[in-house]
């Protein structure tokens, strides 16, 4: 993480750079990547719903 700030990244199979960013959350969790503005944390279970609902995204939830 260079020139970031508040941000906060998971991962641990691969090499994650941050360079320029803030305010975000990152996730590599191996056949999924989120990347979400730190302030919308809330709203994540919506997104999630939706996904599960979904018959092209439910395997990866």
């Amino acid at each position: 993480m260079e020139e970031s700030e508040n941000c906060a990244v998971f991962g641990k199979d691969r090499l994650i750079i941050g360079f320029g960013i803030k305010d975000l959350i990152i996730v590599d969790a191996g056949d999924v990547i989120l990347v979400m503005d730190k302030n919308k944390d809330q709203e994540i279970k919506h997104l999630v719903n939706e996904l599960k609902e979904s018959k092209e995204t439910e395997k990866y939830i």
